[in-house]
């Protein structure tokens, strides 16, 4: 079974090419923290996307959100310890975004958007602040890959 998480533009997720959706908004929102972000702490995921809760009720909220991902995906690609929590085994259009700088990879409209267009959680300011953060990142990430791509293009130029 493949996964395909897609951050840039409106998100979603797709299981064997077929979108799946989540009772718990947080619990996607999880998903695509950990496409952008990779391994993180329980901690830090707890107090993200249930900062307003006290610890133990942000931590029984993360293992129920866990809970509810494992069974919506394939087996082992949550991955997760008392310390840490990441994916393993899913395709993200962030890894797509270095394509950008080769001049003979077409550049796919949705590489104009936005990360995670749409989406937020509104009772979470950590997560908010996380994703204002996110999404300069990735822009600045993307423009830079663009220059790179200009570049090359004008060193082909002058090959020629």
């Amino acid at each position: 079974m493949s996964v395909r998480i897609n951050v840039i533009g409106t998100p979603f997720i797709e299981v064997s090419n077929e979108k799946i959706h989540f009772p718990l908004k947080k619990a996607e929102a999880l998903v695509y923290y950990l496409a952008v972000e990779g391994v993180s702490n329980r901690e830090k995921l707890a107090g993200l996307l249930w900062g307003s809760k006290d610890e133990l009720s942000a931590d029984n909220n993360l293992r129920n959100a866990l809970y509810l991902l494992r069974r919506s995906f394939p087996q082992d690609l949550i991955i997760s310890d008392r310390r840490v929590v990441f994916l393993k085994g899913a395709e993200t259009d962030i890894d797509d975004i270095d394509k950008l700088r080769n001049p003979s990879v077409p550049i796919a409209a949705e590489q104009s958007y936005e990360l995670l267009k749409g989406f937020d959680i509104p009772e979470s300011s950590e997560f908010g602040e996380w994703l204002v953060v996110a999404r300069t990142r990735v822009a600045d990430r993307i423009v830079e890959n663009l220059r790179m791509r200009v570049s090359a293009c004008y060193e082909s130029e002058d090959d020629d």
